[in-house]
């Protein structure tokens, strides 16, 4: 019995180091993909660029380009589409496609004018709400108001 409770000890103390470990590398992991994920790549036609998710704005539509709106009113031409930026922030809370046009940054909704189906962004940029998109954006700006 004795060796039976010596083994059962060592056991458990296996078990708890690798726990151990394999939180640690858990966390770790979490740190740089929480970290790594906060920037973007924006290809414009003579260089790249990394960009904080959280400069920007407003992402508007030019044809088969996009123009990023940045904070304190810097722009970048992007090669890529809206379609692009669509794919690439669709599981993200703060950025929402109001229109065939414009992609914004919730952190920056300053204000939504209902009766006219505007919304004002940070650095006096507007855009217009799609009819179709209404429900959807009010749901998704209530649930951002919320998350406060």
């Amino acid at each position: 019995i004795d060796d039976l409770n010596r083994a059962l000890l060592k056991i458990k103390k296996i078990i708890s180091k690798e726990d151990f470990e394999n939180n640690s590398i858990k966390n770790l992991l979490n740190s740089l993909k929480e970290k790594s994920s906060k920037k973007i790549a924006i290809n414009s036609s003579n260089k790249l660029q990394l960009v904080d998710r959280e400069n920007i704005v407003l992402i508007q539509a030019d044809h088969n380009y996009s123009i990023i709106h940045l904070l304190d009113n810097i722009k970048i031409m992007s090669t890529h589409s809206i379609k692009h930026y669509e794919k690439l922030f669709e599981n993200e809370q703060n950025f929402f496609r109001a229109n065939r046009s414009n992609i914004i940054n919730f952190d920056h909704v300053e204000e939504y004018v209902k009766n006219k189906e505007v919304i004002n962004l940070t650095g006096n940029h507007t855009t217009e709400l799609a009819r179709r998109k209404k429900k959807d954006f009010l749901i998704r700006l209530k649930a951002y108001a919320d998350n406060f």
